[in-house]
């Protein structure tokens, strides 16, 4: 996801600042309480040692959050998480998520994983 992102200047494009704007938006707003629900489970997630989860498909999800709230989710550190460095990585896990088998990204947060994939495919498209 990060090459690609350098090799095409995602981060410029109209397809990816439609949809992480959207995402964000989403965070703060319409679906706000899912997206906290959502964070607080990969919390207790963690707090419980990654009981029953396989602790490489929990991340990822922490990360995404944290790239889109920086209150959010866990992965980087609060320093690490600059406005280009939150795009940069919702890229990386939106391709992670596009090309890589994350079985309980898309149980935990299927309407997110939907938005990501779609807008790699998107990307893609124009890229090719």
């Amino acid at each position: 996801g990060h090459a690609i992102d350098d090799l095409h200047n995602l981060r410029e494009n109209k397809v990816f600042k439609e949809t992480f704007s959207k995402v964000k938006e989403e965070f703060y707003a319409d679906n706000y309480e899912v997206m906290r629900n959502l964070d607080i489970k990969l919390k207790n997630i963690k707090a419980s040692g990654y009981e029953g989860y396989d602790h490489n498909e929990i991340l990822p999800i922490a990360d995404t959050l944290m790239c889109i709230h920086a209150r959010a989710g866990w992965g980087h550190s609060p320093d690490y998480m600059t406005p280009e460095k939150q795009e940069a990585e919702f890229i990386a896990r939106s391709f992670e998520n596009r090309f890589l088998e994350n079985k309980t990204f898309k149980s935990l947060a299927p309407d997110l994983h939907k938005k990501m994939t779609n807008m790699v495919d998107q990307l893609i498209a124009e890229i090719l």
